[in-house]
């Protein structure tokens, strides 16, 4: 799914018929508040990128594809537990393909080899990055709940 505006939101939910009319009209009441929740959301690093608690970045850890799949007790280690982290991490990234790097007084965003300067404060919500046709991770999905 990609990231839109509202207008274009509510146009692709609108249902067809009348018959689908009456019976999604509360469905899509709430579905259309969820969405424009969403977008009014202010922007933070750790929707582009997985960060920790702090919002640093956090780099991928080592044989990170091996343990994200089957994580066990056995395996309970420091490499283990950073891979946790990670994955609890990447599970609150709502935008697919960011990449990041860190500069003195702020974070320069690149995204399809294109350079995205975005601002970390509450002028600056989801709805101001529609333009560039984003696309949504499945956890952006989940919390949309479609």
């Amino acid at each position: 799914m990609k990231l839109i505006s509202m207008t274009d939101f509510v146009l692709e939910q609108t249902p067809k018929s009348d018959i689908d009319k009456a019976i999604m009209a509360e469905d899509l009441v709430l579905i259309f508040y969820k969405y424009a929740n969403f977008l009014k959301q202010p922007l933070k690093i750790e929707m582009f990128v997985p960060c920790d608690s702090e919002g640093n970045v956090l780099e991928e850890p080592v044989n990170y594809n091996a343990y994200s799949n089957e994580l066990s007790r056995e395996d309970y280690s420091y490499n283990f537990i950073d891979c946790v982290n990670y994955r609890q991490a990447k599970e609150k990234v709502l935008f697919k393909g960011f990449e990041v790097e860190k500069f003195p007084n702020f974070y320069l965003v690149c995204y399809n080899n294109k350079e995205v300067y975005v601002s970390w404060n509450n002028s600056k919500t989801i709805e101001s990055l529609t333009y560039l046709n984003l696309t949504l991770t499945d956890s952006a999905i989940k919390q949309l709940g479609l």
